[in-house]
């Protein structure tokens, strides 16, 4: 191959692996997840506590609550300080959770360091608070040690009331609250948004779900094939190699139902097509 014919190759095929890289990274979901916000003025930051999930890794992220004017706040974003959990960190750090829960004292200040971040459930003796009030702390630090940001969250504990001895006396209505039954429901949403992304990863509930509708897919499909068969035609996928793949001959079949050679040139599908769906 010539010289100049092997970098104009080699440019196309990078450009080819570019656009798949472009492809790959876009075809990738990000999906929220828990969310928690403590607005009290005497809590030790005015902060959320954000989740998400994205390229197989769990993120946890503090955000600073802002004052854009008097009596108005917003949630400042770019300047939030984030973890990112793989699986392993992720089980490790509910493990401590779960350990701290069980005896907040003797368990402070367990964490675990995931990258150039690290993450901690402190009781607020950290933070100089005498009250027990446990916090998330989120601290990244560069290669030399040195932190370069940190932030932390308060749990809420008394935001959560259980109601109980409801009653209504001419027309008005009364109830009890108690706030100490569910003063750990977030550290317990905490675990469960970690537990849940460690089983997840596991790809076990994906593999059930697509073993499940399994039977509903071939349904489909059979149903498009008869439709197909109906017009008078064969199915693309069983054209393209009966012996092949199925899930790859059925991609195929599926992008070549819909070409212009095989439909109307104004796009629009004939009557006996439109007359077989309405059938199916």
């Amino acid at each position: 191959m010539p010289l100049n014919q092997a970098k104009s190759f080699n440019s196309l095929e990078t450009k080819k692996y570019s656009s798949y890289q472009k492809q790959s990274q876009e075809y990738r979901p990000t999906l929220g997840g828990l969310k928690f916000y403590n607005t009290d003025p005497d809590a030790i930051t005015q902060s959320a506590l954000m989740t998400a999930m994205w390229n197989g890794m769990l993120k946890f992220y503090i955000v600073p609550r802002t004052n854009i004017s008097v009596g108005k706040y917003d949630w400042d974003i770019k300047s939030s300080t984030a973890i990112y959990f793989n699986p392993h960190k992720a089980k490790m750090f509910s493990d401590i959770l779960k350990r701290y829960k069980e005896n907040p004292e003797s368990n402070d200040g367990l964490g675990v360091i995931c990258g150039k971040s690290l993450i901690t459930i402190n009781n607020g003796k950290s933070f100089n608070k005498e009250e027990y009030h446990s916090a998330l702390r989120i601290i990244r630090f560069n290669k030399e040690n040195s932190v370069e940001a940190e932030a932390a969250y308060q749990l809420n504990t008394d935001y959560y009331p259980m109601i109980s001895q409801v009653g209504i006396t001419d027309g008005v209505i009364n109830y009890q609250q108690n706030t100490h039954a569910f003063q750990d429901i977030e550290l317990d949403m905490i675990i469960d948004q970690l537990d849940q992304f460690v089983l997840s990863m596991t790809n076990a509930m994906a593999y059930s779900y697509m073993d499940a509708t399994n039977k509903e897919s071939q349904r489909i499909r059979n149903g498009i094939d008869n439709i197909i068969t109906r017009v008078g035609a064969e199915p693309a996928w069983k054209k393209i190699n009966k012996k092949a793949n199925p899930a790859t001959s059925q991609d195929q079949y599926m992008q070549n139902l819909f070409d212009e050679e095989d439909n109307p040139t104004d796009n629009e599908p004939s009557e006996d097509i439109k007359n077989a769906f309405n059938d199916f």
